[in-house]
């Protein structure tokens, strides 16, 4: 095998180590050099020459919470000054809370990211 001066650099997945290869000849025909990688769960691939990108699309939801007080505008002044309200997935609590109040006019959301 003959070997020219061109070197192409072909980097791993981690971006941590290279190997450089030279222009190689076999029976007096170039040896044409491709990358491939073993499928990544969870990822698109996309391959463009020696550069492989993997693309993951991250799926998120908002679930947005409204208080609202049925009291006469707490003529009785009972109301609370804040509530805590948990988010539940499939009846099991998910640990995250949310405070609603007057600050935040008894409105917010949960930003959840789907697995």
């Amino acid at each position: 095998m003959r070997a020219e001066s061109d070197k192409r650099t072909v980097y791993k997945t981690d971006c941590s180590d290279s190997i450089s290869l030279k222009k190689a000849y076999k029976e007096g025909k170039e040896i044409n050099y491709t990358v491939d990688e073993d499928e990544v769960a969870g990822y698109t691939t996309e391959i463009n020459n020696y550069d492989i990108t993997n693309t993951h699309k991250i799926l998120k939801t908002s679930v947005n919470v409204t208080k609202e007080w049925n009291d006469q505008d707490n003529q009785d002044g009972k109301r609370a000054k804040q509530v805590i309200v948990h988010l539940y997935a499939d009846g099991k609590d998910t640990g995250k809370t949310l405070t609603l109040s007057d600050d935040n006019q008894w409105i917010s959301s949960f930003v959840c990211f789907l697995k």
